[in-house]
């Protein structure tokens, strides 16, 4: 796409400012130090402009998503009793960060990213907090916003390539729920796919519930080169920590009683 013909037409400028070099007289260092000061004024204008929007947004709050086939009973189905409700996520209310540190420009710096554009399902008993079954979540990577317009683009087109339809989304399918015996906390396990990439995760946190609405509070810790995520090489960014932070808060509301 457009960053193979930037590569191409950066490789070609290089190649040229050698040849003028030659045929000029002038000093290769200086016509090379010329030429990647553009060639970086062109980079940054790339990663600088604005990343494609998202195809979908989140459904209005409290209209069902289309059905998409919630995973099998938790550990803990024997006991639990029939789950009738299902509790759509408010993406409006809701928030999935990321946070991964880094040395920029000669400074310890935690990068941090987030959005609201996440969807998802969650079945459970009446009244219940435990007695829950996750459907599949989604998040719209495209969406995901820095401090940096810079970052967003790198993320997007160079990171996790966001802005190929195929990898638009980064999808967690849960498998199972393991209830903690002594305290509240839950650990919520699946697949997570990222750019194309599918790996086991597994969230701990919990669940509260507040009238017609579930409120959670779920975090990880993922490794990116788990997930092929590579980080361009720029001047001012010394090093990119393997580990990323994730947490994710959501408020679901009531949509359906059966």
């Amino acid at each position: 796409g457009t960053l193979a013909l930037y590569q191409k037409w950066e490789v070609g400028a290089f190649r040229y400012l050698q040849y003028y070099s030659r045929i000029t007289g002038m000093k290769t260092t200086i016509i090379v130090i010329i030429g990647l000061a553009a060639l970086g004024a062109v980079g940054y204008l790339y990663l600088a402009q604005p990343v494609a929007p998202p195809s979908a947004t989140n459904l209005p709050m409290g209209e069902p998503l289309p059905p998409e086939p919630l995973p099998a009973a938790s550990s803990t189905a024997a006991t639990t009793p029939e789950l009738t409700e299902t509790f759509v996520i408010d993406g409006a209310r809701s928030r999935v960060e990321f946070r991964i540190d880094e040395v920029l420009r000669g400074e310890d710096f935690t990068a941090v990213g987030a959005t609201r554009d996440l969807t998802g399902e969650i079945a459970a008993a009446p009244g219940a907090t435990t007695s829950l079954r996750f459907g599949r979540i989604k998040v719209n990577a495209r969406t995901l916003k820095t401090d940096s317009q810079q970052r967003d683009g790198a993320i997007a087109r160079l990171i996790l390539k966001s802005e190929d339809p195929a990898n638009e989304f980064i999808v967690f399918d849960p498998t199972d729920l393991t209830l903690a015996t002594s305290t509240s906390e839950m650990t919520l396990s699946g697949n997570l796919t990222v750019s194309g990439v599918t790996k086991p995760v597994a969230f701990t946190g919990n669940v509260s519930r507040n009238a017609s609405q579930l409120l959670g509070q779920f975090q990880t810790t993922l490794k990116r080169s788990d997930f092929n995520l590579e980080i361009p090489s720029v001047p001012f960014v010394a090093s990119v920590a393997d580990l990323v932070k994730v947490k994710v808060n959501f408020v679901a509301v009531l949509a359906l009683t059966n």
